[in-house]
């Protein structure tokens, strides 16, 4: 953003093209509201175009990224929690309110990873004699055995036996959720990887 703002200074008109879907490497995170916060900021300052190509797959642990990103371009005015409550209500039937609360928590897990990585941007920023910092610093990867620990992965992962159970003889819905829980799964291996 603070990139973003020196162009927004000197251009009408601007292009984004970011790499924010490459963040969280698979893991499931959610972060609609934040991504909604940014698109309508670049939208007020000048952004008549965006490119985000580095959606890289990851549908199990960040389709929900996926799917409001494009209606975000479409509409940067659009209410993002209506989004993700239709978004569970059309994909979870009788799982939905369990699914919001999965998104809910992961969402709260990703702006917990995040506050640090912010607050550390912030202070060098302000120093003045910070001329270039490295990445691997701020990277995701370096923080996420931090929070995906084994308590946290088994909360999502009862979160998800919630939603089953909810979905009672849905299997199109079992199925969705069992996709979802790729996404944990992934972290699991991935923590215990990165640990090693």
């Amino acid at each position: 953003l603070q990139a973003w703002n020196g162009w927004a200074r000197t251009a009408k008109q601007i292009f984004l093209r970011p790499n924010a879907m490459l963040e969280g490497h698979g893991y499931p995170s959610v972060y609609v509201h934040k991504l909604a916060e940014d698109i309508r900021h670049c939208y007020e300052t000048g952004m008549v175009a965006a490119d985000f190509s580095s959606i890289v797959g990851h549908w199990a642990g960040q389709g929900l990224n996926y799917y409001i990103l494009p209606r975000l371009l479409w509409d940067p005015s659009a209410d993002v929690t209506e989004m993700v409550r239709d978004y569970c209500e059309k994909g979870f039937g009788k799982a939905a309110d369990e699914i919001y609360a999965y998104f809910k928590m992961l969402e709260a897990l990703t702006n917990q990873i995040a506050a640090p990585i912010e607050a550390q941007i912030a202070s060098e920023e302000e120093d003045e004699d910070v001329e270039y910092v490295s990445n691997d610093r701020r990277s995701f990867l370096n923080r996420a055995t931090e929070f995906y620990t084994a308590e946290t992965l088994e909360k999502l992962n009862e979160q998800l036996d919630r939603a089953i159970l909810a979905a009672g003889e849905d299997e199109l819905v079992c199925q969705r959720i069992e996709f979802l829980r790729l996404g944990v799964t992934y972290a699991t291996l991935q923590s215990r990887l990165y640990k090693l």
